[in-house]
């Protein structure tokens, strides 16, 4: 009886190439598929899905040489598999390129490109791609030249990918330097190994080499999905998970091909039932994340054209106003005011002054919380800023009949900073305290732990402001959300019928910027607060003159 060389060299190996060849397919043409049809048919897409399918038309070829036993079919798929090889691999270059360059190569170079497929397809469509068919061995001896050239152009372009991948990662920002990087990286894994295991196979004729390494493969493929979903290099969202649910499914469900007991059959049913459905549960999360998420970035955009009304407009038309009353009360070009109106004009004129002053609040702490804020950092001496600020607010305390104090310590108070943030910071702090503080005493104490004597600058140096007060106090309700966006309690207007809730936050925001930190502490409702504010020295503007007001 007739022995079949194919069947008889090759049977051992079924399971395996089934297993190597038919996982990374599936896996790969969903993900292609996926691309294609997601990004809409873009360039890019589809230069991906030309280089998944040469690569998948070769995996195909490859197991059914490994798995039949027909000669004619075995030498009829050997044949072309080195062209095949050659076309995935120029198309892994020109969606690299494509990748980098955000648009399609040159006409030229495409040229170049379908040039250097010619040979491989000559001599492909002639039939001398393989020169000869060995039986008893089952393999065909492949053609010399078409193995060399194979060898250089897979060489070529894996060092085209690594320098010029180097190239635009030096020149590229940080976002495209990781596309680049993680994409460059996979594609060049992949594609050297392939090619130095494809070549050793067809040198030494021990094609099982070629074989086990394909196991390799689906790793650097996962690279790949990774890059693609993570960094956003094809616009959609949930594919990412979409996908390693699919590949999950399939690398579970190929167990039924290879598995005989049906004990270990029944396992891999409950497994894959039990995949399948968190697989749909993670996916409707998700989808549901991202409705959120949408959403959120509707409302963000909202805010911002918001904070643009508010900044170009209304901030406009109340400063406008005020000046009016002020113009009013001040400028004799309009002649004297009637002695009942001047309280009328006065309490406009306030009013209005409050509501600039609240739009400039809620203005400084949303730019500050957003980040979009630009400091101009100088030397400064912050005493002077702190008197000068108290010098301002002092006539408010006064007003209301309160008890207004402020003491210095001698030192160094030179800080570095941007003296109209710090300012407004310093005004926020004692003007919440007057504000709160029905009747009583405001007391400010400015002091440093550098004074002169030891003033060499070092960065454990501090400059502390402290600001007591025998107000309202701070209830345990307020205390986590007192310094954040819109802290308040639901007290806070009762006494102040103006809050805002940003002008702490602003503060915060100034301080931190200029590595300091604020805080208060209080015992309790009606027993009074204590605000710190304290910065770091910078030994620049020295200050040591006492100062006390009252």
């Amino acid at each position: 009886m007739d022995i079949n060389t194919c069947l008889a060299t090759t049977q051992d190996y079924h399971i395996v190439a089934y297993y190597s060849h038919l996982i990374p397919v599936s896996i790969a043409i969903l993900l292609g598929l996926f691309v294609l049809f997601k990004s809409k048919f873009s360039l890019l897409s589809k230069l991906f899905f030309l280089f998944i399918l040469g690569f998948c038309l070769w995996l195909i070829g490859d197991v059914i040489i490994w798995t039949n036993n027909d000669y004619y079919l075995i030498t009829a798929l050997w044949s072309p598999l080195d062209y095949i090889n050659i076309f995935f691999y120029l198309f892994a270059v020109y969606f690299f390129a494509v990748l980098i360059r955000g648009r399609d190569i040159e006409n030229w170079q495409k040229v170049l490109l379908f040039a250097v497929s010619l040979p491989a397809w000559w001599l492909t469509i002639t039939g001398q791609s393989i020169v000869d068919f060995y039986q008893p061995a089952c393999e065909a001896t492949n053609n010399e030249f078409l193995t060399n050239y194979k060898f250089w152009v897979e060489v070529a372009v894996l060092g085209y990918i690594m320098l010029y991948g180097l190239f635009a990662f030096i020149k590229s920002d940080k976002a495209k330097r990781k596309q680049i990087a993680l994409v460059g990286v996979a594609l060049t894994l992949f594609l050297a190994i392939f090619a130095s295991t494809e070549y050793i196979a067809s040198v030494t004729g021990v094609y099982e080499t070629n074989l086990y390494s394909l196991f390799v493969l689906p790793v650097f493929l996962a690279m790949i999905i990774f890059s693609i979903t993570n960094l956003k290099i094809f616009a959609f969202k949930t594919f990412g998970t979409q996908l390693l649910i699919y590949v999950l499914l399939i690398m579970v469900g190929s167990q039924f091909f290879f598995l005989q007991d049906a004990t270990y059959r029944a396992l891999t049913l409950v497994t894959f039932g039990l995949s399948l459905f968190l697989g749909v549960v993670l996916v409707r999360n998700i989808r549901k994340e991202e409705q959120l998420s949408l959403a959120l970035e509707v409302a963000n955009e909202g805010q911002a054209n918001l904070l643009h009304i508010i900044n170009h407009q209304i901030k406009g038309y109340l400063a406008k106003a005020r000046n009016i009353f002020s113009e009013l009360m001040s400028d004799s070009d309009y002649g004297p005011m009637p002695e009942p109106a001047k309280p009328m004009l006065d309490e406009g004129f306030k009013s209005l002054s409050e509501g600039v002053d609240f739009v400039e609040d809620f203005l400084h702490a949303s730019n500050i919380e957003k980040g979009s804020y630009t400091y101009n950092m100088e030397p400064l001496d912050f005493k002077a800023l702190v008197v000068e600020t108290v010098e301002k607010q002092r006539q408010a305390a006064t007003d209301k009949g309160l008890t207004f104090e402020f003491n210095t310590q001698e030192g160094d108070y030179g800080t570095k900073g941007d003296k109209t943030q710090l300012s407004q910071a310093v005004r926020n702090l004692i003007d919440n305290s007057i504000k709160y503080t029905p009747k009583g005493t405001i007391n400010l104490q400015l002091t440093t732990n550098n004074p002169p004597s030891q003033s060499f600058g070092g960065a454990s140096k501090k400059i502390l402001l402290k600001i007591k007060d025998t107000g309202v106090g701070i209830s345990d309700e307020l205390k986590p959300k007192l310094f954040t966006k819109g802290g308040r309690d639901k007290d806070s207007l009762k006494v102040n019928v103006n809050s805002t809730g940003f002008g702490l936050s602003f503060v915060k925001g100034v301080v931190e910027a200029h590595k300091g930190r604020v805080w208060a502490e209080s015992s309790g409702v009606n027993k009074g607060s204590t605000f710190y504010l304290e910065l770091p020295v910078a030994a620049q503007v020295s200050s040591t003159n006492s100062t006390a007001v009252k």
